[in-house]
Protein backbone atom coordinates (compact mmCIF):
# COMPACT_ATOMS: atom_id res chain seq x y z
CA UNK A 1 0.00 0.00 0.00
CA UNK A 2 3.07 2.41 0.45
CA UNK A 3 4.30 2.03 -2.82
CA UNK A 4 0.50 2.90 -3.98
CA UNK A 5 0.63 5.80 -1.78
CA UNK A 6 3.90 7.28 -3.47
CA UNK A 7 2.64 6.74 -6.94
CA UNK A 8 -1.06 8.53 -6.21
CA UNK A 9 0.97 10.98 -4.04
CA UNK A 10 -1.33 11.05 -1.27
CA UNK A 11 -1.91 13.86 1.45
CA UNK A 12 -1.66 11.68 4.74
CA UNK A 13 -2.31 14.71 6.69
CA UNK A 14 -5.85 15.11 5.10
CA UNK A 15 -6.56 11.29 6.35
CA UNK A 16 -4.99 12.13 9.57
CA UNK A 17 -7.48 14.29 9.71
CA UNK A 18 -10.70 12.46 8.00
CA UNK A 19 -12.47 12.31 11.41
CA UNK A 20 -13.64 15.35 11.25
CA UNK A 21 -15.99 14.32 8.69
CA UNK A 22 -19.22 14.29 10.76
CA UNK A 23 -17.89 18.33 11.26
CA UNK A 24 -17.10 19.16 7.76
CA UNK A 25 -19.92 17.53 6.09
CA UNK A 26 -22.63 18.68 8.69
CA UNK A 27 -23.89 15.75 9.66
CA UNK A 28 -26.10 15.39 13.18
CA UNK A 29 -26.49 12.00 14.25
CA UNK A 30 -29.80 11.63 12.54
CA UNK A 31 -28.62 12.63 9.37
CA UNK A 32 -25.48 9.95 9.78
CA UNK A 33 -27.73 7.23 10.66
CA UNK A 34 -30.20 8.35 7.36
CA UNK A 35 -27.03 8.51 5.17
CA UNK A 36 -25.78 5.02 6.01
CA UNK A 37 -29.15 3.48 5.62
CA UNK A 38 -29.14 4.98 2.17
CA UNK A 39 -25.66 4.50 0.99
CA UNK A 40 -25.91 0.74 2.45
CA UNK A 41 -29.02 0.61 -0.05
CA UNK A 42 -27.44 2.15 -2.80
CA UNK A 43 -24.70 -0.72 -2.32
CA UNK A 44 -27.04 -3.62 -2.11
CA UNK A 45 -28.94 -2.99 -4.79
CA UNK A 46 -25.83 -1.65 -7.13
CA UNK A 47 -24.14 -4.63 -6.24
CA UNK A 48 -26.21 -7.43 -5.56
CA UNK A 49 -28.68 -6.23 -8.43
CA UNK A 50 -26.13 -5.72 -11.02
CA UNK A 51 -24.44 -9.43 -10.45
CA UNK A 52 -27.97 -10.69 -10.71
CA UNK A 53 -28.61 -8.79 -14.02
CA UNK A 54 -25.53 -10.05 -15.31
CA UNK A 55 -26.67 -13.75 -14.10
CA UNK A 56 -29.65 -14.01 -15.01
CA UNK A 57 -29.42 -12.49 -18.28
CA UNK A 58 -26.16 -14.47 -19.77
CA UNK A 59 -27.08 -17.46 -17.96
CA UNK A 60 -30.94 -17.42 -18.70
CA UNK A 61 -32.01 -15.05 -20.83
CA UNK A 62 -34.26 -13.46 -18.58
CA UNK A 63 -34.36 -10.05 -20.07
CA UNK A 64 -36.45 -10.39 -23.42
CA UNK A 65 -33.98 -7.39 -25.69
CA UNK A 66 -31.87 -7.84 -28.44
CA UNK A 67 -28.57 -8.50 -28.84
CA UNK A 68 -27.41 -4.85 -29.08
CA UNK A 69 -29.33 -3.84 -26.50
CA UNK A 70 -28.17 -6.65 -24.29
CA UNK A 71 -24.51 -5.89 -25.16
CA UNK A 72 -24.99 -2.66 -23.69
CA UNK A 73 -26.80 -3.66 -20.51
CA UNK A 74 -24.20 -6.02 -19.63
CA UNK A 75 -21.40 -3.06 -19.95
CA UNK A 76 -23.68 -0.64 -17.74
CA UNK A 77 -24.24 -3.84 -15.32
CA UNK A 78 -20.42 -4.20 -15.25
CA UNK A 79 -19.84 -0.19 -14.57
CA UNK A 80 -22.39 0.35 -12.59
CA UNK A 81 -20.38 -2.47 -9.75
CA UNK A 82 -17.08 -0.86 -10.40
CA UNK A 83 -18.69 2.45 -9.59
CA UNK A 84 -20.32 1.08 -6.59
CA UNK A 85 -16.98 -0.40 -5.08
CA UNK A 86 -14.98 2.72 -5.92
CA UNK A 87 -17.61 5.49 -4.58
CA UNK A 88 -20.43 4.14 -2.24
CA UNK A 89 -18.26 0.93 -0.53
CA UNK A 90 -15.80 3.41 0.54
CA UNK A 91 -17.98 5.97 1.69
CA UNK A 92 -19.93 3.73 3.67
CA UNK A 93 -17.38 2.15 5.49
CA UNK A 94 -15.89 5.79 6.49
CA UNK A 95 -19.46 6.89 7.41
CA UNK A 96 -19.72 3.73 9.90
CA UNK A 97 -16.43 3.91 11.00
CA UNK A 98 -16.53 8.15 11.00
CA UNK A 99 -13.14 8.31 9.52
CA UNK A 100 -11.13 6.90 6.39
CA UNK A 101 -9.74 3.18 7.52
CA UNK A 102 -8.96 1.96 4.21
CA UNK A 103 -5.83 3.19 3.84
CA UNK A 104 -3.50 6.09 1.76
CA UNK A 105 -3.29 3.57 -1.35
CA UNK A 106 -6.49 3.01 -1.65
CA UNK A 107 -7.41 6.43 -1.29
CA UNK A 108 -4.99 7.04 -4.35
CA UNK A 109 -6.93 4.53 -6.11
CA UNK A 110 -10.32 5.97 -5.60
CA UNK A 111 -9.25 9.37 -6.33
CA UNK A 112 -8.08 8.75 -9.78
CA UNK A 113 -10.35 6.02 -10.98
CA UNK A 114 -13.64 6.75 -9.25
CA UNK A 115 -14.76 9.18 -11.99
CA UNK A 116 -14.29 6.42 -15.12
CA UNK A 117 -17.34 4.24 -14.55
CA UNK A 118 -19.16 7.61 -14.14
CA UNK A 119 -17.72 8.93 -17.41
CA UNK A 120 -18.41 5.01 -19.08
CA UNK A 121 -22.68 5.11 -17.76
CA UNK A 122 -21.95 8.75 -19.80
CA UNK A 123 -21.10 6.92 -22.76
CA UNK A 124 -22.86 3.95 -23.01
CA UNK A 125 -26.58 5.92 -22.34
CA UNK A 126 -25.41 8.38 -25.31
CA UNK A 127 -24.32 4.82 -27.46
CA UNK A 128 -27.73 3.79 -26.44
CA UNK A 129 -29.88 6.99 -27.13
CA UNK A 130 -28.06 6.92 -30.80
CA UNK A 131 -29.09 3.30 -30.77
CA UNK A 132 -32.76 4.14 -30.10
CA UNK A 133 -32.85 7.23 -32.74
CA UNK A 134 -31.42 4.77 -35.07
CA UNK A 135 -34.04 2.10 -34.95
CA UNK A 136 -37.20 5.03 -34.75
CA UNK A 137 -35.73 5.85 -38.36
CA UNK A 138 -35.74 2.52 -39.50
CA UNK A 139 -38.82 1.62 -37.91
CA UNK A 140 -37.54 -1.48 -36.48
CA UNK A 141 -34.61 -2.95 -34.03
CA UNK A 142 -32.95 -4.20 -37.14
CA UNK A 143 -29.88 -6.80 -37.24
CA UNK A 144 -26.96 -4.56 -36.36
CA UNK A 145 -23.78 -6.79 -35.81
CA UNK A 146 -23.13 -6.80 -32.30
CA UNK A 147 -19.24 -6.62 -32.65
CA UNK A 148 -20.17 -3.30 -33.93
CA UNK A 149 -21.54 -2.66 -30.19
CA UNK A 150 -18.69 -4.58 -28.53
CA UNK A 151 -16.22 -2.17 -30.68
CA UNK A 152 -18.21 0.72 -29.41
CA UNK A 153 -17.76 -0.22 -25.78
CA UNK A 154 -14.73 -0.86 -25.54
CA UNK A 155 -13.38 2.11 -26.87
CA UNK A 156 -16.21 4.11 -24.42
CA UNK A 157 -14.11 2.21 -21.75
CA UNK A 158 -10.92 3.76 -22.99
CA UNK A 159 -11.70 7.17 -23.08
CA UNK A 160 -13.16 6.73 -19.86
CA UNK A 161 -9.61 5.52 -18.56
CA UNK A 162 -8.01 7.97 -20.32
CA UNK A 163 -7.91 10.95 -17.42
CA UNK A 164 -6.54 8.76 -14.41
CA UNK A 165 -3.87 6.92 -16.95
CA UNK A 166 -2.95 10.28 -18.14
CA UNK A 167 -2.68 11.95 -15.05
CA UNK A 168 -1.17 9.01 -13.35
CA UNK A 169 2.03 8.66 -15.88
CA UNK A 170 2.66 12.42 -15.97
CA UNK A 171 2.75 12.45 -12.32
CA UNK A 172 5.12 10.15 -12.28
CA UNK A 173 7.26 11.04 -14.92
CA UNK A 174 7.55 14.27 -12.55
CA UNK A 175 5.98 16.81 -15.43
CA UNK A 176 3.47 18.17 -12.69
CA UNK A 177 2.20 17.60 -9.51
CA UNK A 178 -0.42 15.52 -8.84
CA UNK A 179 -1.93 14.45 -5.48
CA UNK A 180 -4.85 13.20 -4.20
CA UNK A 181 -6.71 14.15 -0.81
CA UNK A 182 -9.65 13.16 1.42
CA UNK A 183 -12.44 15.37 1.04
CA UNK A 184 -14.51 15.21 4.73
CA UNK A 185 -17.53 17.57 2.57
CA UNK A 186 -18.42 14.58 -0.05
CA UNK A 187 -16.77 12.16 2.20
CA UNK A 188 -14.74 10.48 -0.37
CA UNK A 189 -11.23 10.75 -1.83
CA UNK A 190 -10.54 13.28 -4.82
CA UNK A 191 -7.10 14.49 -6.75
CA UNK A 192 -7.03 17.96 -6.18
CA UNK A 193 -3.74 19.49 -6.21
CA UNK A 194 -2.15 21.31 -9.30
CA UNK A 195 -2.47 20.79 -13.06
CA UNK A 196 0.23 22.53 -15.81
CA UNK A 197 -0.55 26.39 -13.79
CA UNK A 198 -3.79 25.68 -12.62
CA UNK A 199 -5.48 24.12 -9.32
CA UNK A 200 -6.28 20.58 -10.16
CA UNK A 201 -9.74 20.73 -8.94
CA UNK A 202 -10.78 23.58 -11.52
CA UNK A 203 -9.25 21.42 -14.52
CA UNK A 204 -11.50 18.76 -13.06
CA UNK A 205 -14.51 21.03 -13.07
CA UNK A 206 -13.88 21.48 -16.86
CA UNK A 207 -13.61 18.18 -17.45
CA UNK A 208 -16.61 17.35 -15.78
CA UNK A 209 -18.42 20.03 -17.51
CA UNK A 210 -16.76 19.08 -20.82
CA UNK A 211 -16.89 15.37 -21.06
CA UNK A 212 -19.77 14.84 -19.05
CA UNK A 213 -21.63 17.93 -19.58
CA UNK A 214 -21.76 17.91 -23.36
CA UNK A 215 -23.05 13.75 -23.87
CA UNK A 216 -25.57 14.77 -20.62
CA UNK A 217 -27.01 17.41 -23.50
CA UNK A 218 -26.84 15.42 -26.28
CA UNK A 219 -28.77 12.55 -24.41
CA UNK A 220 -31.37 15.19 -23.30
CA UNK A 221 -31.83 16.20 -27.19
CA UNK A 222 -31.88 13.07 -28.25
CA UNK A 223 -34.46 11.46 -26.20
CA UNK A 224 -37.39 14.60 -25.51
CA UNK A 225 -36.69 14.32 -29.33
CA UNK A 226 -37.63 10.82 -29.39
CA UNK A 227 -40.81 11.68 -27.22
CA UNK A 228 -41.55 14.67 -29.48
CA UNK A 229 -41.85 12.43 -32.61
CA UNK A 230 -43.48 9.36 -30.78
CA UNK A 231 -46.17 11.89 -29.19
CA UNK A 232 -46.57 13.93 -32.56
CA UNK A 233 -47.23 10.45 -33.98
CA UNK A 234 -49.70 9.15 -31.81
CA UNK A 235 -47.14 6.15 -30.99
CA UNK A 236 -46.87 5.02 -34.76
CA UNK A 237 -43.17 5.61 -34.77
CA UNK A 238 -42.56 3.20 -32.47
CA UNK A 239 -44.37 0.52 -33.26
CA UNK A 240 -42.03 -1.79 -35.59
CA UNK A 241 -39.56 -1.67 -32.69
CA UNK A 242 -39.84 -4.41 -30.11
CA UNK A 243 -41.09 -2.58 -26.67
CA UNK A 244 -39.35 -3.77 -24.11
CA UNK A 245 -36.06 -2.51 -25.80
CA UNK A 246 -37.92 0.97 -26.24
CA UNK A 247 -39.43 0.92 -22.44
CA UNK A 248 -35.63 0.04 -20.72
CA UNK A 249 -34.13 1.88 -22.85
CA UNK A 250 -35.86 5.04 -22.21
CA UNK A 251 -36.28 4.47 -18.97
CA UNK A 252 -32.77 3.82 -18.42
CA UNK A 253 -31.76 6.94 -20.00
CA UNK A 254 -34.09 9.49 -18.22
CA UNK A 255 -32.54 7.47 -14.33
CA UNK A 256 -29.36 8.48 -15.78
CA UNK A 257 -30.25 12.29 -16.82
CA UNK A 258 -32.43 12.87 -13.23
CA UNK A 259 -29.32 11.24 -11.20
CA UNK A 260 -25.91 13.57 -12.97
CA UNK A 261 -28.11 16.38 -13.39
CA UNK A 262 -26.85 17.81 -9.75
CA UNK A 263 -22.85 16.81 -11.23
CA UNK A 264 -23.50 18.92 -13.85
CA UNK A 265 -24.87 21.68 -11.71
CA UNK A 266 -21.83 21.67 -9.46
CA UNK A 267 -19.33 21.51 -11.99
CA UNK A 268 -20.68 24.90 -13.22
CA UNK A 269 -20.93 26.09 -9.69
CA UNK A 270 -17.48 25.93 -9.29
CA UNK A 271 -16.54 27.30 -12.43
CA UNK A 272 -18.69 29.95 -12.92
CA UNK A 273 -19.27 30.95 -8.70
CA UNK A 274 -17.13 32.65 -6.16
CA UNK A 275 -17.39 29.74 -4.00
CA UNK A 276 -18.03 26.39 -3.25
CA UNK A 277 -21.63 24.56 -3.03
CA UNK A 278 -22.56 24.18 0.20
CA UNK A 279 -21.65 20.66 2.00
CA UNK A 280 -25.22 19.54 1.97
CA UNK A 281 -25.63 20.01 -1.89
CA UNK A 282 -22.54 18.24 -2.28
CA UNK A 283 -23.09 15.41 -0.02
CA UNK A 284 -26.31 15.35 -1.77
CA UNK A 285 -24.69 15.64 -5.49
CA UNK A 286 -23.01 11.86 -4.37
CA UNK A 287 -25.76 10.54 -3.13
CA UNK A 288 -27.92 11.26 -6.81
CA UNK A 289 -25.22 9.32 -7.96
CA UNK A 290 -26.51 6.58 -6.69
CA UNK A 291 -29.63 6.26 -8.63
CA UNK A 292 -28.19 5.88 -11.56
CA UNK A 293 -25.84 2.91 -10.34
CA UNK A 294 -27.90 0.86 -8.22
CA UNK A 295 -31.66 1.52 -9.73
CA UNK A 296 -31.24 0.05 -13.42
CA UNK A 297 -32.08 -3.35 -11.79
CA UNK A 298 -35.66 -2.47 -10.57
CA UNK A 299 -36.43 -0.52 -14.06
CA UNK A 300 -35.36 -4.28 -15.97
CA UNK A 301 -37.78 -5.66 -13.13
CA UNK A 302 -40.79 -3.49 -13.80
CA UNK A 303 -40.61 -3.71 -17.19
CA UNK A 304 -39.77 -7.67 -17.60
CA UNK A 305 -42.11 -9.95 -16.20
CA UNK A 306 -39.36 -12.85 -17.05
CA UNK A 307 -37.00 -11.43 -15.04
CA UNK A 308 -39.09 -10.45 -11.86
CA UNK A 309 -39.67 -14.58 -11.61
CA UNK A 310 -35.90 -14.57 -11.70
CA UNK A 311 -36.19 -13.08 -8.88
CA UNK A 312 -38.41 -14.75 -6.97
CA UNK A 313 -36.89 -17.87 -7.91
CA UNK A 314 -33.24 -16.58 -6.29
CA UNK A 315 -35.44 -16.36 -2.79
CA UNK A 316 -34.04 -19.06 -0.15
CA UNK A 317 -37.71 -19.82 0.54
CA UNK A 318 -39.07 -19.97 -3.17
CA UNK A 319 -40.83 -23.44 -4.38
CA UNK A 320 -39.72 -23.00 -7.59
CA UNK A 321 -36.59 -23.48 -9.94
CA UNK A 322 -35.26 -22.33 -12.69
CA UNK A 323 -33.52 -23.71 -16.18
CA UNK A 324 -31.73 -22.36 -19.01
CA UNK A 325 -34.94 -22.32 -21.14
CA UNK A 326 -38.14 -22.10 -18.39
CA UNK A 327 -39.01 -21.41 -14.85
CA UNK A 328 -40.92 -24.52 -13.06
CA UNK A 329 -42.13 -25.47 -9.72
CA UNK A 330 -39.69 -27.37 -7.38
CA UNK A 331 -41.31 -30.43 -6.46
CA UNK A 332 -42.53 -30.61 -2.61
CA UNK A 333 -41.26 -34.19 -1.74
CA UNK A 334 -38.64 -36.88 -3.19
CA UNK A 335 -39.96 -38.38 -6.23
CA UNK A 336 -40.72 -42.47 -5.75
Amino acid sequence: MSHLSSIFNVDQNSINRSSEVMDRADLTDTSHVILCMYVLTILLLGLLGNLFVLYSSLQHQALHLDKASLVMVHFLAVSDIVANLLIFLPMFVTLVAKRWVMGSGICGFVGFFFITPLQCDVMIILTASVYKIWMISRGSAGNINTKTIYTISAVNVLVSLFLPVYLISAGVAGSHEVSVEFDPQNIQCFSTNMFPGRPYSTFTMYYVAVFLGVPLFLILSINSTIVVIVWATRRKVGRGIPRQTLVVLSAVSWLFIASYLPVIVMAVWFLVGDSSPPSWFQVFMMCSLGINISCNPLVYAASNRRFRRHVVVVCPFSTTRVTSNSIQRKPTTDPK
